[in-house]
């Protein structure tokens, strides 16, 4: 254990020397700043009377909102927000982690240490999650504390949602993995892992489509396509969910992308554990 936290370690040292860690930082400071400065709501009795948005009067129709309720409206609009633009960096910033690990001369150095490669390899997709999971916890809590502060209410939503975009970036992780170990290339990890998106939208509504196919393969296909792939779009809509408050129904979406995302990562250890470099 000790060993695979030295890479762990070394992962992060390693991002944040490539700046892409205090690149995530700087972002999640941002986005925390404009909240806290740009947004100023005055709060009567429970409910929203004013909003200035950048010092300029928001107007709310001679109408009172209610602090709740435009509190989970805003963790959900920003768990959204999070999920989709957060991932699409995380992908960017971290899929060049193991093609960079294989280069000559790095690889070699690494496999002289004492360090089986299972370890090595599970220590680098721990390095990978660890930075961005730092960074998605800065910025979540952050928001949750600015919107506590300023409304007084402190609800959990965007806490909640939080996790389930890290458990969503592990399984992409694993993926990625998975291709940067087969390929050897950023490039090729970074397109497969964003044309996982559209491809899990299309499943997710793939009973509109069955209906108009008259081959039995083709519809046994997708079904397992459905089944095997990450289920990216239906996870965004329980995150969503729960950001609101409201119960999330099932959590099939989530554990069968787990299983996805453990699966991956299995195999791409083991043809990193038997390849000659």
């Amino acid at each position: 254990m000790t060993k695979i936290l030295a890479v762990v370690d070394g992962t992060i040292r390693e991002s944040m020397a490539k700046f892409t860690f205090l690149a995530f930082v700087l972002m999640s400071t941002l986005i925390l700043m404009v909240i806290t400065f740009a947004v100023n709501l005055d709060v009567v009795d429970g409910a929203l009377a004013t909003a200035r948005l950048f010092g300029q009067d928001i107007h709310l129709g001679g109408q009172s909102i209610a602090v709740d309720q435009l509190v989970t409206g805003v963790q959900a609009t920003l768990a959204g927000l999070l999920f989709g633009v957060g991932l699409f960096l995380s992908i960017f910033a971290t899929a060049n982690l193991v093609p960079v690990m294989l280069e000559k001369g790095y690889v070699d150095l690494l496999l002289s240490k004492p360090l089986s490669r299972p370890a090595l390899f599970l220590g680098r997709y721990l390095g990978a999650l660890s930075v961005v999971g730092i960074n998605l916890f800065y910025l979540v809590v952050g928001v949750w504390a600015v919107l506590g502060f300023k409304t007084g209410i402190w609800k959990p939503g965007v806490l909640k949602a939080g996790l389930i975009i890290l458990l969503t970036y592990g399984v992409l992780l694993g993926f990625m993995m998975m291709v940067g170990v087969l390929t050897r290339s950023s490039s090729i990890t970074i397109m497969l892992s964003y044309f996982l998106f559209p491809v899990s939208l299309f499943l997710a509504f793939r009973s509109n489509l069955t209906v108009m196919l008259t081959s039995k393969t083709l519809i046994y296909v997708l079904d397992g396509l459905y089944w095997i792939l990450p289920k990216i779009s239906e996870v965004a809509t329980i995150m969503g969910l729960v950001a609101a408050g409201k119960p999330a129904g099932t959590l099939a979406p989530l554990l069968t992308s787990a299983l996805f995302g453990a699966g991956c990562l299995a195999l791409g250890t083991l043809y990193f554990t038997r390849k000659d470099y």
